[in-house]
């Protein structure tokens, strides 16, 4: 009987690879579990040598896009510069090369970290113009799908000097469809590039003749109010499109309704998995979306959001396995707590956050625009809003207004305090703060004064305790108290969901209580009262730190036995 070839010999080899090749051949769009496993099937294989000059061979014969981009990966995954550099070279430098093959060989070799002139590059393509303008299609036409592949169109636009900006925009321009360049040049403007480029961008869409572009022009003019020089160039732009009959009311209308079609990424996936943390201190808080593939892979988007600015940062992954989607949310925030949290929360604060940097005219990262397709879900959309206050009303518990101070127990509310500079009010009573700390070191200093140590400390106490108060109350007068009820009440919406519900009645409780709150006479317990100590508490470690070198803290071991007094006589005192 014959026996199977051992795995070192090279006919054994081959029909792996080939086995590899046309397993993902056979998907129209693999999943990344099924790639990683196919890898590894040839990673266990010791002759990569061998393995490597296989594929070589199969991109050379390569006839279609499809089976060029798998032999592509499987090299990227499995060589190294110094493997391939040499039989990439002889692919591109060889006359029977399709200027196909002499491409992908050198998006491996760029990928892998070489670093030859691209120019001698071109130099071996029979038409580098003609393959130039076909790639460009087809990653313009890969972005409209892929929000992954948008992004890093932006990126590069972006990582060029100011004027190769303004070249490229305009090359695209004359040579590719309206829908590709719209795709790229609304992110772009909302991400507020340099002047000169958003000229440009401003100038082409009235060159457009599209009802996508009048309905951008129509709901965002208000951003370049400030700016003469561009509100010129969006009236012209403008101007140009009501020739054409786009700037019409029943045309904006029929644009509203195309930006609702679904967006071909979320009609292959379904809703998988959302995520949020915990607001911080200062009102930072992240988000994940989450959909699965048929094919299991995961399409992600991670949003930084802050209560006072919008939208902060966002990234996404088009094409993720589910182990490494786990991986990345044991990673998510690791200083945080990451509850798994329904879908309506999650949409209900990104179109709070958007909806602030809309208004406040704030640069929306275009990571953001091009990752809120995955929010383009009619079934998402469909769910009804979360009243998180009148959930608070109902989990609120009247004995707990002094237990509430125990939410600081919990480690996400660890940074909730404020700092000289969030707001007036904080920066007034730490000015006060430090007045007082040195008269009272004065004090401990002046043997004529008499004064013992420890009622030195009460009066000292005493008189942070009455500065912490006002604080708090200085606060609440204003627009703090509404960002602090919301604040409050989303964590208690989250610790629910989280099943600590004793926590999430505390915070509950503390929503009711600010609610509730009339002004100076109503008597400050609980947290709120700690609030308002943690924001002295933290000022008065940071003077601490600096007494040594600060003149009006001389003598720091005194200065330093008085802040260990304070923070003992408030530690988690109701």
């Amino acid at each position: 009987m014959n026996q199977s070839p051992p795995p070192t010999s090279k006919l054994f080899i081959r029909s792996e690879v080939l086995s590899v090749i046309d397993f993902l051949n056979t998907w129209d769009e693999a999943s990344r579990l099924d790639k990683n496993k196919q890898i590894r099937r040839l990673q266990v294989i010791t002759d990569r040598e061998t393995v490597l000059r296989i594929l070589v061979k199969e991109l050379q014969r390569a006839g279609n896009p499809c089976s060029m981009q798998v032999v592509s990966e499987l090299l990227m995954e499995l060589g190294s510069i110094e493997s391939l550099q040499k039989p990439l070279w002889s692919l591109i430098e060889n006359a029977k090369s399709t200027d196909e093959v002499k491409d992908a060989a050198n998006v491996i070799l760029r990928q892998l970290g070489d670093e030859t002139d691209p120019n001698l590059y071109l130099d071996y393509l029979d038409d580098p113009a003609g393959l130039i303008n076909r790639e460009t299609e087809r990653m313009l036409e890969v972005s409209t799908r892929n929000p992954e592949a948008l992004i890093d169109f932006i990126d590069f636009i972006f990582s060029l000097p100011v004027d190769e900006q303004c070249n490229l925009i305009s090359s695209l321009q004359s040579d590719y469809p309206v829908e590709y360049l719209l795709n790229i040049f609304l992110p772009a403007l909302l991400a507020l590039p340099p002047h000169q480029t958003q000229e440009l961008l401003l100038t082409l869409l009235g060159e457009t003749r599209s009802k996508k572009a009048a309905l951008f022009l129509a709901e965002h003019q208000d951003w370049f109010a400030d700016d003469p020089k561009l509100m010129k160039v969006i009236k012209k732009s403008i101007n140009a499109l009501k020739i054409g009959g786009l700037y019409r009311d029943e045309k904006l209308d029929e644009a509203r309704l195309e930006a609702t079609e679904i967006h071909p990424l979320v009609a292959q996936t379904e809703l998988y998995q959302c995520y949020a943390t915990i607001p911080d201190g200062i009102g930072n808080q992240g988000i994940i979306i989450s959909r699965e593939r048929e094919n299991g892979d995961i399409c992600m988007m991670s949003v930084a959001i802050n209560d006072l600015h919008g939208v902060m940062d966002c990234f996404g992954f088009y094409e993720l396995s589910k182990p490494d989607f786990h991986k990345l949310i044991e990673k998510f925030h690791e200083e945080n707590t990451k509850i798994h949290t329904p879908a309506a929360y999650c949409l209900q604060k990104l179109n709070a956050a958007e909806a602030i940097n809309h208004q406040q005219k704030f640069r929306i990262p275009y990571e953001y625009t091009c990752w809120k397709v995955l929010l383009q879900d009619p079934a998402l959309l469909a769910l009804p809003a979360i009243d998180l206050i009148s959930n608070s009303a109902q989990w609120a518990n009247p004995n707990w207004h002094q237990a509430s101070v125990s939410l600081y127990q919990h480690p996400d509310f660890s940074t909730w305090f404020l700092e000289e500079g969030d707001h007036p009010v904080v920066t007034s009573i730490l000015e006060n703060v430090l007045e007082v700390c040195a008269r009272a070191m004065a004090e401990a200093n002046d043997a004529e004064k008499e004064h013992k140590l420890k009622q030195l400390e009460a009066a000292f106490i005493a008189t942070l305790d009455k500065l912490a108060e006002a604080m708090v109350h200085g606060l609440l007068n204003s627009e703090w108290k509404e960002i602090l009820i919301n604040r409050l009440a989303d964590s208690a919406y989250l610790l629910m969901e989280q099943k600590a519900s004793t926590f999430a009645g505390l915070a509950a409780t503390e929503v009711q209580k600010l609610v509730n709150y009339h002004g100076i006479e109503s008597e400050l317990d609980g947290f709120i009262k700690h609030y308002g100590r943690r924001c002295v508490e933290e000022d008065l470690l940071r003077l601490k730190q600096g007494a040594q070198t600060s003149p009006e803290l001389q003598n720091s071991d005194t200065f330093e036995h008085l802040v260990d007094a304070v923070l003992t006589a408030w530690e988690l005192e109701p």
